[in-house]
């Protein structure tokens, strides 16, 4: 009796032991993540994942699921969204998309590129285009979903949306490894140069005038010379019109 009283008062002792690790990547996504979300958990087996992903989420809804589900501990965001979204309407993921990189902050975040067919005779084009926008910024990741199945169509189910079986295992080995390069997005921030400063220009030396004194007969050749000028200036004003009067508002 002894003995059982003291197995069971060593099992609390390791369930007590310590707190369950925090999930430090969240990943908010469509029917794609569905898919994709056990074999990512099998991908990060060292890491605590957390999921949370519907078919049919559109990218709005899937940045509301963001903010409440965001935690301080969450190092790692996965926006995994847009399949759903209106072509003909890419303003709203963008929206959504800077939604979610405000939320994030200074966490990495990772977002793919997308495969489907055209929606009313709409590409998707529209749509992948404002994830190609987010590739400079350094905390941002892009998993290139679309360009991957485009080299390995046979990963694509018939629908021209989903995956096969072997095309979630293959777009799970994409994404985490997007999330992997997280930890080294240091290494891959662009290296910003300091401006050089301008170089300080010297103004030009004024010319030196020259000064003769001539006396009285330097008096006179100056006098004379006014006096041709201001005839010059007479006979030009004979000759020419009148310049028009201004117009209030005109720029000058």
């Amino acid at each position: 009796m002894v003995r059982r009283a003291a197995i069971v008062a060593l099992a609390g002792l390791g369930l007590c032991a310590g707190p369950a690790a925090a999930e430090d990547v969240l990943v908010v996504g469509d029917s794609l993540e569905v898919g994709t979300g056990p074999h990512l958990k099998r991908v990060l087996s060292g890491r605590q994942v957390e999921l949370d992903a519907r078919t049919g989420r559109p990218s709005p809804e899937g940045l509301q699921v963001l903010s409440s589900r965001l935690r301080p501990g969450h190092r790692v965001v996965v926006f995994d969204v847009g399949t759903n979204d209106d072509p003909s309407r890419p303003g709203v993921l963008r929206a959504s998309l800077t939604g979610a990189l405000s939320l994030a902050g200074d966490r990495c975040v990772v977002v793919s590129t997308l495969r489907r067919p055209p929606l009313n005779g709409v590409p998707v084009d529209g749509l992948n285009a404002e994830i190609e926008r987010l590739r400079p910024m350094p905390n941002v990741i892009v998993a290139d979903w679309r360009g991957f199945t485009e080299e390995r169509p046979a990963l694509i189910a018939p629908d021209g949306v989903h995956a096969t079986s072997e095309g979630y295992v293959q777009r799970a080995a994409l994404v985490g490894n997007a999330i992997e390069l997280c930890d080294d997005r240091e290494k891959i921030k662009p290296r910003t140069r300091s401006p050089r400063r301008p170089k300080r220009q010297e103004p030009a030396p004024r010319p030196r005038r020259i000064h003769f004194d001539l006396g009285p007969i330097g008096a006179l050749i100056e006098e004379a010379a006014d006096s041709v000028v201001a005839a010059a200036e007479a006979a030009t004003s004979a000759v020419l019109p009148a310049p028009p009067e201004p117009v209030l508002g005109a720029e000058p």
